[in-house]
C-alpha cells in the first residue's frame, strides 16, 4: 500500500509529464507554421505571389517597409518597383510573417552568341544565385536546345532565341549556330583609323589574336582590328590547334582621283502591295562610275547621293560606340515589318529618314546585284541587319547597331560574305502609290517585328 507521501510524488510526476507533452505538442504545432521563404529576389518590374505553408493568408494585413522599392497587394502579390531592399509583412492575428525582398536590375549573361554545331554555352541571369529556379525555353529546338539550368546545346545551323523567364520578366539571347568554327570575315578593307571587331564563331574562349604587320593593322585580345596605315596585314585567330586568318587591306579612298567608267547590274524588284515579294528582274544597261579604289560614284543630284548625306547626318545622333541593343525598339513605315529591335530598329529608323513614305521590297536571291546606299542587308544567317552607306565593286560599307551592343560605322563587307551568310536585301528606291501606302497603314499593326 502506497503512503500519502508516495501518492503525492506520483501525482506530481504525472502532472509534469502531462505538461511536457502539452509543451511538445504546442512547439510541434507552431513549428509547422513556418513561412516558405524569408528571402526573395525580384527583378525590377517582376511579380511574385508569396504564401506560407499551412497558413491561410486570406485575411492577412499586408504592408511594405519601402513602397518605392516593392509593393504588395491584398492577395500577397509582390511587385519590384526599383532596385533596393524592402520588407514585406503579412500579419495574421497576432503572428507576422516577413519576407526580405531585394529588387535588382537583372540581365542575361549574354544577349547574343555564336556556336558551332555540337557546341554548348552556359547562360544565366546576372544577379541571381545558381540555385534560383528560372524557366528556360528555345524558340527553335532544331537549332539549339536549353536545359532547365540554362545550358544551351547547338543542334543544327540557323538561329534561335533562348528565353529565360523569371517572376514574369523575360530575358532573351539570340543564338546563331554554324556548322563549324569560322571567322566572321575572311577579308576586310578598312580606312586608316577605322576599326572592325572579328568574331570567331563556334569558339568558346581561349582565342589568341595576332597581326603580321603592326604598322598596317593591330589587333587586341578581343579581336578588335585597328587600321594604322596603307598596306596589307594578316590577322590570325589561334584556337586550339587551328589558325583562322582574315586578310586586312588598309587604304585611304581620299587619295584616289582617277575616274573610270564601269558597267554594273541594276536590279529592279516588282512590288506586291508591300509584301515580301521575291520577284526579281535585272538588266545591265545602266552605267555608273567608280574611282580607282572601286567606290561607285553617283551623279551629284542623284537619289543615292541624297540618301548618303542623310545617313551621314545620323553620325551625330548615333556616334561610334554608342550603346544600342535589343532593348531599343523603332517603328517602321516601310511595310513587311511593323518595327524592329536592336540592329533592325536602327536600320529601320535610318531607312524611314531616307525613303518614307516609300514601301519596301525584299529579295532573297541575287543579293549583291545593284546594291545602293540605304539598302538593308540581312546577314549572319538571318540574325543581323546592316544598312548600306557606300558601294564598291566587290564590297559595301555599312552602318549598324547592336554590334557588340553598340553603334558602328564604316565596316566593309565583301560580296562573298553577303552571298555566304546573307538571307535577304530590302530596298525602297521605287516610288509607292498613295493607294499602296494607305493599304499598308490599315494593316501595319498586324505585321511582325524584326530582331
Amino acid at each position: 500500500m502506497k503512503t500519502t507521501k508516495e501518492g503525492n510524488l506520483t501525482a506530481r510526476m504525472r502532472a509534469g509529464v502531462t505538461s511536457l507533452i502539452i509543451a511538445c505538442l504546442f512547439t510541434m504545432l507552431f513549428a509547422s507554421v513556418a513561412q516558405a521563404a524569408t528571402k526573395l529576389v525580384l527583378p525590377v518590374g517582376g511579380k511574385k505571389t508569396v504564401s506560407v505553408k499551412g497558413v491561410s493568408l486570406k485575411k492577412a494585413k499586408w504592408s511594405s517597409s519601402k513602397k518605392a522599392v516593392a509593393t504588395v497587394t491584398s492577395k500577397g502579390a509582390i511587385t519590384g518597383r526599383k532596385a533596393g531592399k524592402a520588407k514585406i509583412t503579412a500579419k495574421v492575428g497576432k503572428k507576422s510573417y516577413v519576407w526580405s525582398v531585394t529588387v535588382k536590375k537583372l540581365k542575361i549573361s549574354t544577349n547574343k552568341a555564336a556556336l558551332s554545331k555540337g557546341g554548348s554555352l552556359k547562360l544565366s541571369l546576372k544577379g541571381l544565385s545558381a540555385s534560383t529556379k528560372v524557366s528556360w525555353k528555345s524558340s527553335n529546338k532544331s537549332v539549339a536546345t536549353v536545359s532547365s539550368k540554362g545550358t544551351v546545346k547547338a543542334q543544327g545551323s540557323g538561329s534561335a532565341k533562348i528565353r529565360a523567364k523569371y517572376c514574369g520578366k523575360t530575358y532573351t539571347c539570340k543564338v546563331t549556330v554554324n556548322e563549324s568554327v569560322r571567322l566572321s570575315a575572311s577579308a576586310l578593307t578598312i580606312s586608316p583609323g577605322g576599326s572592325y571587331t572579328l568574331t570567331l564563331y563556334g569558339a568558346s574562349g581561349g582565342i589568341a589574336w595576332s597581326t603580321s604587320s603592326h604598322s598596317v593593322a593591330t589587333v587586341d585580345a578581343g579581336g578588335k582590328i585597328t587600321a594604322v596605315s596603307a598596306g596589307t596585314a594578316r590577322i590570325a585567330a589561334i584556337y586550339g590547334n587551328d589558325t583562322y586568318v582574315c586578310t586586312v587591306t588598309v587604304k585611304d579612298p581620299s587619295t584616289t582621283t582617277t575616274i573610270q567608267k564601269k558597267k554594273v547590274t541594276v536590279t529592279t524588284i516588282k512590288p506586291v502591295n508591300g509584301t515580301t515579294s521575291t520577284e526579281v528582274t535585272t538588266s545591265s544597261g545602266s552605267s555608273v562610275t567608280t574611282n580607282s579604289s572601286g567606290r561607285v560614284i553617283y551623279p551629284s543630284g542623284s537619289k543615292e547621293n541624297k540618301v548618303y548625306r542623310i545617313l551621314m547626318g545620323f553620325k551625330s545622333k548615333y556616334p561610334e560606340g554608342m550603346n544600342f541593343t535589343n532593348a531599343d525598339y523603332r517603328t517602321w513605315v516601310g511595310g513587311i515589318y511593323r518595327g524592329g529591335y536592336g540592329c533592325a530598329g536602327f536600320c529601320f529608323e535610318l531607312s524611314d529618314a531616307c525613303f518614307a513614305p516609300n514601301l519596301a521590297n525584299m529579295r532573297t536571291s541575287n543579293l549583291t546585284n545593284g546594291l545602293r546606299p540605304g539598302d538593308i542587308i540581312r546577314l549572319d544567317y538571318n540574325s543581323h541587319s546592316v544598312i548600306v552607306t557606300e558601294v564598291y565593286e566587290d564590297e559595301v560599307v555599312v552602318a549598324e547597331a547592336n554590334y557588340n551592343s553598340s553603334v558602328h560605322w564604316g565596316r566593309h563587307i565583301t560580296f562573298d560574305e553577303i552571298k555566304r551568310t546573307g538571307t535577304n536585301v530590302i530596298t525602297r528606291y521605287e516610288e509607292s502609290s498613295e493607294a499602296s501606302i494607305k493599304g499598308l497603314m490599315e494593316i501595319i499593326d498586324t505585321l511582325p517585328d524584326l530582331y
